[in-house]
């Protein structure tokens, strides 16, 4: 009985230690303490000396350089895991989105006298515009970056809804969408003003394809919460 009391302290001594954050922390002027890291808020940690159990709230750039390369990886590592992205539902959005607008565009197509328009026809048209719209989506994405000082594409937060709002951007995209008309044209075979035309219709269809893709789902959760 002794022996297996013995064990179970033994791993539950061996569990804290692992379980526990307690690390030698030094600031600029060389002190060292040791002690566990509750939370990061902005600019400031949240330490519990071990010594005392006090709690001190530090000033991040107080920290010696290796303890602030630390906070910033755990951040970084903490950060990602958030970010995880169930690609489940993602596919099927994916799936639904570029069946319902290639159909769409299939009719379309056939009422701008593109014949013959099937639907992979369809598919094999949208690939490159739409990587083509991702480029001049990047690059005023930049313009707006360098407008602002911002550096690195990843920095920018939500970029399609701010940038748009900059008249440095429309003089990317505007530009960039008059380009889409020529190889268009010559892809199409048909006029100017009627490419065009098609290619707006195109970005409309575009919000009404994922209007009815998240209807689709939202109606699929609901008929799924009613068993």
């Amino acid at each position: 009985m002794g022996k297996v009391i013995q064990r179970v302290i033994f791993v539950l001594v061996l569990l804290c230690t692992i379980s526990s954050d307690a690390r030698v922390w030094m600031d600029k002027q060389g002190r060292e303490f040791e002690g566990d890291l509750l939370r990061v808020e902005g600019q400031f940690a949240y330490i519990q000396r071990d010594a005392d159990r006090r709690v001190f709230q530090v000033e991040i750039q107080n920290l010696s350089l290796h303890d602030q390369v630390y906070l910033r990886e755990l951040a970084f590592e903490e950060q990602k895991e958030s970010e995880q992205v169930d690609w489940g539902p993602w596919a099927i959005r994916f799936a639904l989105f570029a069946i319902i607008l290639s159909l769409l565009i299939t009719m379309v197509g056939r009422g701008f006298d593109l014949h013959p328009w099937s639907f992979w026809r369809s598919v094999v048209w949208q690939i490159p515009n739409f990587i083509l719209i991702f480029v001049m989506i990047f690059t005023a994405a930049e313009v707006y970056g360098l407008v602002h000082g911002i550096t690195g594409f990843y920095d920018f937060g939500p970029i399609i809804t701010d940038f748009f709002s900059h008249p440095p951007a429309y003089l990317v995209v505007i530009p960039g969408f008059f380009l889409l008309v020529i190889p268009n044209c010559m892809f199409l075979r048909i006029k100017y003003w009627k490419c065009f035309g098609f290619l707006i219709v195109w970005l409309l269809l575009i919000s009404a394809t994922q209007l009815m893709v998240e209807g689709i789902i939202w109606g699929g959760n609901w008929v799924i919460g009613q068993f």
